[in-house]
């Protein structure tokens, strides 16, 4: 396949993994059960998912674009949230927003 065929693939993929997850009964009680004070979890993003993503696709070639594509779709995941980037959460997830996103942006620029 080619690298825009690889990417729209990885595009669907992370919108059938979140069809996955929300149709994962406990998928809600899970996101709640997760406090800030308890829980580093408490804090990640659809986006965190998607820098991941896109920083993993920095270490292999062969699926690089199927990587970037799942992580460009997570990023679009969370810009479609009602509350997207950490809108409205609260200080500590603020905190955990910017540093995780900042460690993963800084990781993908620097490799």
């Amino acid at each position: 396949m080619d690298s825009k065929t690889n990417f729209v693939v990885g595009l669907g993929g992370s919108a059938v993994a979140e069809i996955v997850w929300q149709a994962i009964p406990a998928h809600s009680q899970f996101k709640i059960s997760l406090q800030p004070e308890t829980s580093p979890l408490a804090f990640i993003e659809h986006y965190h998912v998607g820098l991941g993503s896109i920083l993993a696709s920095k270490f292999t070639e062969k699926y690089s674009k199927v990587l970037q594509g799942f992580g460009a779709g997570f990023i679009i995941l969370e810009a479609m949230q009602q509350q997207p980037f950490g809108y409205g959460k609260s200080a500590e997830q603020v905190i955990g927003n910017l540093t995780l996103t900042g460690i993963l942006g800084l990781l993908i620029l620097a490799i």
